[in-house]
């Protein structure tokens, strides 16, 4: 995130725009605003049980044999051999994607599992602070990523109409306090990788 929108989204609303005091009556910052709408996304009730069902389905799909083709590779005697981490890794984050962000993501961007993956992997070199020069292996996919969540929501929310009622919700927030679109796409982003 920018150090303008970060300071931003710790501020207490000062204007009054309707949508943002429908969803944030309390008037809280947008960082606490959006960690009261993951706890009642992720707490149980009617939203739990939405984004329950989304993995449970995307994660029952991920375990038909076409889909397990990527974390397996074929033996000399015709056999499959499976990496159980490549296997975790892809149907896991396959079943977050489609859970809170529903099938657009997917289609926007046939490699985002691959680049989360690899960020993931290599997001050892942000923490050590690695120059630019030798931590191409996190910034291609970190930025790869990013575009991805920028294109997403800037998408009309009729082309996002399968996303989760918390994605919605802090989109909504978003744009509410006119956080720039890099930013609202490292926060996006965060809902996978934190």
């Amino acid at each position: 995130m920018n150090p303008e929108s970060l300071k931003q989204a710790w501020l207490k609303p000062s204007h009054a725009d309707p949508r943002y005091l429908a969803i944030n009556p309390q008037q809280l910052s947008l960082i606490r605003l959006v960690e009261r709408i993951y706890a009642q996304q992720m707490l149980p009730g009617v939203h739990m049980d939405e984004i329950g069902s989304s993995f449970e389905t995307a994660l029952s799909a991920a375990f038909r044999l076409p889909n397990l083709e990527v974390s397996s590779v074929r033996a000399d005697n015709g056999s499959r051999i499976f990496s159980l981490r490549t296997l975790c890794q892809y149907t896991l984050l396959e079943a977050g994607i489609y859970s809170f962000f529903g099938k657009t993501v997917m289609e926007m961007d046939k490699n985002i599992i691959p680049n989360l993956i690899a960020f993931t992997d290599n997001a050892w070199m942000l923490f050590y602070g690695l120059p630019s020069f030798l931590a191409s292996a996190v910034l291609v996919p970190q930025n790869a990523v990013l575009e991805t969540f920028q294109r997403f929501a800037d998408l009309p929310e009729n082309l996002r109409n399968d996303q989760s009622w918390s994605v919605q919700q802090v989109l909504t927030a978003q744009e509410c306090v006119g956080m720039d679109p890099r930013s609202k796409a490292c926060m996006l982003a965060m809902i996978l990788w934190a």
